[in-house]
């Protein structure tokens, strides 16, 4: 990379830390108030870990490879399970159990990647894109899941009321009433006329 190529690096760098310093300003601080609970990251430098089944051990994947060299948002996470109906934290002990020593323990927590965030190659996140996340992301934090479980159901009423409704006025006159095109006609239905 050529001397232009490093300062441009530099300064996107620092275009992206003022984003991350936001999304920390408006969303909270994790880690002792030392990082943002949501941050940019490049795909190439986050990684994950997956089996195909239970019989095979988990193998470390790097995010580029599956959504290219991009940007794309992270959210911190502490290592949880679930006991029933509630969330714990998950020991050093459970977590062993569960990954037989092949992924490390994030003791302190560990960020992990929302595809769905990503950016078009070559480019960084935007001021827009970021005060987009921090309104979607306040939004998500601030109700619960009960709430965002009876909105999504609201939402997807409100849709099929509307493309019922759509369809109804795309189809009412598609077709005469029952299937008589030609008024007086003797095809496959029978017309009375003035009857």
């Amino acid at each position: 990379m050529g001397r232009g190529g490093a300062l441009a690096s530099q300064y996107l760098m620092t275009e992206v830390d003022l984003l991350n310093r936001r999304l920390g300003e408006c969303l909270g601080l994790v880690l002792g108030g030392s990082q943002p609970r949501f941050k940019w990251v490049k795909a190439e430098e986050s990684f994950y870990y997956l089996r195909r089944d239970f019989t095979e051990n988990f193998q470390q994947r790097c995010w580029a490879d599956k959504i290219g060299p991009v940007w794309v948002l992270a959210g911190w996470r502490l290592p949880m399970c679930f006991d029933g109906q509630s969330a714990r934290v998950m020991t050093e002990s459970e977590w062993w159990n569960m990954h037989h020593g092949v992924i490390p323990y994030p003791a302190n927590g560990h960020y992990s990647v929302y595809g769905e965030s990503k950016q078009p190659p070559g480019r960084a996140p935007t001021a827009e894109v970021n005060a987009n996340y921090v309104w979607a992301l306040r939004r998500q934090m601030e109700t619960t899941y009960q709430t965002q479980v009876l909105d999504g159901h609201t939402e997807m009423k409100l849709d099929q009321r509307q493309w019922d409704n759509r369809f109804f006025e795309m189809t009412a006159n598609a077709e005469p009433a029952l299937g008589n095109y030609n008024p007086g006609s003797r095809d496959s239905s029978v017309s009375y006329g003035g009857v």
